[in-house]
């Protein structure tokens, strides 16, 4: 699957909310663009979205699949609960995190073994606070006999502990961030192929410098667009060419985009 990414920082026309020129384009405005011109909104035909010096792949309103309004989203961070009521009596009290994040087996793991269950939480938090450590910005809180782990967000993990403790590895289930100038950073890289740019890693790595506004958070609209392209000449077939285009608007403008030949957004 393509996929493109529009960074809109700036406020369109009073009336349309989008560019009415090349010139406005240029100027970072959203802009539609049509038989060569740039539009009010789109109609239905062969279209396409512009910003700066980018421009989206050709589309037609029936090649939209899908049309997404995401609004801007702080997060969930994930709680997992550690019930020591059951302990098996002398047994070493303790706390395992495992962070789950990366998704693959190798994890970061380490153990909190303490002579008490305040010890154990003051242990976490002290990591947590710790820079770089690998549980940096854990936190963990004790009420009774129960330790509530916290974990920041964006961040995913799994608890053990003693023998006969009750564990709820989900007391509050995690939220990934959308729309936080942090996600749209990832997400421009994640978008660099559509620009011809594929090497994020190697030297000399080379890609333009990053549109996102640092603090900002944005509207995220997403299109989902499966358009017929011809096969191999000659032989009168076709292929389905998967496209994904997002536009990405600061929230703090009055920017709109209209829905696509009645495809309605979802917020």
């Amino acid at each position: 699957m393509s996929k493109q990414l529009f960074i809109v920082n700036v406020d369109g026309d009073a009336t349309n909310k989008t560019a009415t020129s090349f010139a406005d384009v240029r100027a970072g405005k959203l802009g539609f663009v049509e038989g060569g011109a740039v539009i009010a909104s789109l109609t239905g035909g062969e279209a396409q979205i512009a910003v700066d010096d980018e421009i989206s792949t050709p589309f037609t309103g029936v090649e939209v699949q899908d049309a997404v309004k995401q609004a801007p989203f702080a997060g969930t961070a994930q709680q997992a609960t550690i019930d020591f009521t059951g302990a098996a009596a002398g047994e070493p009290l303790y706390v395992k995190l495992i962070d789950t994040t990366i998704g693959t087996m190798d994890v970061e793991i380490k153990s909190y073994e303490r002579a008490t269950l305040q010890g154990i939480v003051d242990a976490i938090n002290a990591d947590g606070a710790k820079s770089g450590s690998k549980f940096e910005g854990f936190s963990a809180a004790l009420a009774a006999s129960v330790i509530t782990v916290t974990a920041p967000v964006n961040k995913t993990f799994r608890v053990s502990a003693t023998d006969g403790c009750t564990l709820d590895q989900l007391a509050v289930k995690p939220v990934p961030t959308r729309g936080q100038d942090e996600d749209l950073k990832k997400l421009e890289v994640e978008c660099l192929p559509s620009r011809g740019i594929h090497n994020n890693v190697g030297f000399p790595v080379v890609k333009p410098d990053s549109k996102v506004v640092a603090g900002a958070t944005y509207v995220l609209y997403v299109y989902d667009i499966a358009r017929g392209v011809p096969n191999k000449a000659g032989t009168g077939t076709a292929a389905i060419e998967d496209n994904q285009i997002i536009v990405a608007v600061k929230s703090d403008l009055a920017n709109t985009i209209a829905a696509l030949d009645g495809d309605a957004i979802a917020e």
